[in-house]
């Protein structure tokens, strides 16, 4: 659970979506490179985090964007653990998916984790080149 500090400061949530939400090139670029969240799959993360679960039409229609998109932007977001995915028939048949957030607490340790990874094989392909270098 996020907890506060004393003073008024931003909470977890507030910087994690702030990060989420910024457009500045560094934090798409860490987010694209490291994470590869692109900045669709961010927007559709905020969206599901803000309605609660739904499904690929209906968050289209609420971000104006085409359903495909929208859809393999949740699949992405799926796959890497940010969101989860229900099945479920609707009354005119067929089948269709519900989609959900990940609490941004799961998410920001998801991330976490994947950008500590990323650090790890950095530093080792760091090392392999200046073990190369001086080898």
């Amino acid at each position: 659970m996020c907890e506060t500090a004393a003073t008024s400061g931003p909470t977890q949530i507030d910087r994690f979506q702030a990060f989420l939400s910024d457009d500045d090139l560094q934090n798409e670029a860490v987010l694209s490179h490291v994470f590869g969240v692109t900045r669709h799959e961010a927007r559709a993360y905020r969206a599901l985090h803000n309605h609660g679960e739904t499904t690929a039409q209906e968050l289209a229609e609420r971000l104006d964007r085409h359903p495909s998109n929208v859809y393999e932007g949740l699949d992405g977001l799926y796959e890497i653990g940010l969101a989860t995915r229900r099945r479920r028939v609707p009354d005119h048949g067929g089948k269709e998916y519900m989609f959900a957030s990940v609490p941004i607490e799961d998410a920001v340790q998801i991330i976490r984790d994947e950008f500590e990874e990323w650090v790890r094989q950095m530093r080792d392909e760091l090392d392999s080149l200046e073990a190369a270098c001086n080898g």
